[in-house]
């Protein structure tokens, strides 16, 4: 048994309860701990550090993508900044046909550039891209080329951080404390907001939006903690151009010409 094996065992059992389930290691816990800069308390799987993101993507994954590609053993899918919680729910989805890609060399099994691509057109089925567009300035690019690789009626789970109702982004803004005082982090480049979801149609997808709020049973939700909540208590340290955590996700697809 390796030993992240064993270290990831003897959590579950410390924390063994029934009040909190995660879905990204399957862990029953008594409580969940605090997550982010500005800590949400009840927010992080004590077993594998999830946060509510990850846990709710592992859903969409197993309930949304499962079923597009049900019966298949190979699933030629790209993985972009890859997450270990995200990664073995799309391990069961695609088989052996997943790749995961990062643009620092190491962090993934293919070094890449997300606005450059070095796959052939049409020849994945799936791309998985969270919390990546809002730290690259020609997203448009990005986009398109997701849509260059997908085969027809090929999909990408997409997700940013939505934080307004519209997008905000200055490029002259270079220094990194001013983009963190702008953006939220040093190697944001946007906040994005929801009308983001016309950027990704324009390119050419089709695009579905999902609410995890719709998508799940408020028990769900609550058992498992799917949804960022931010206390009373930290509106005050919230920056000027935030508007609120509004809950999206997108599924889309590349159409047959």
């Amino acid at each position: 048994m390796r030993v992240s094996q064993f270290s990831t065992i003897f959590k579950k059992m410390i924390h063994l309860g029934r009040r909190r389930f995660c879905p990204a290691c399957g862990a029953h816990t008594r409580r969940f701990g605090s997550y982010g800069v500005l800590a949400r308390p009840d927010a992080r799987c004590l077993v594998c550090n999830s946060s509510e993101r990850e846990r709710a993507q592992c859903l969409l994954i197993e309930r949304r993508l499962g079923p597009l590609f049900a019966g298949r053993d190979r699933v030629r899918t790209l993985h972009i900044a890859p997450e270990a919680g995200i990664e073995r729910r799309l391990r069961a989805v695609a088989g052996d046909g997943y790749t995961s890609g990062d643009i620092e060399a190491g962090r993934a099994m293919l070094q890449v550039d997300l606005t450059q691509l070095q796959f052939q057109d049409a020849s994945l089925d799936l791309l998985f891209v969270s919390h990546v567009l809002e730290h690259i300035e020609d997203d448009a690019k990005a986009i398109s080329e997701m849509l260059r690789v997908l085969v027809p009626g090929g999909v990408a789970l997409i997700e940013v951080p939505v934080l307004r109702q519209r997008t905000l982004e200055d490029f002259s803004i270079r220094d990194p404390k001013g983009r963190a005082l702008a953006f939220g982090q040093e190697d944001h480049v946007r906040v994005c907001g929801l009308d983001y979801e016309a950027r990704l149609s324009a390119q050419g997808f089709e695009v579905q939006s999902l609410s995890v709020s719709k998508e799940f049973a408020a028990t769900e939700i609550q058992r498992s903690r799917l949804l960022v909540e931010l206390p009373a208590s930290l509106e005050a340290q919230l920056p000027p151009w935030y508007e609120g955590n509004f809950d999206v996700t997108w599924l889309c697809t590349k159409l047959a010409t």
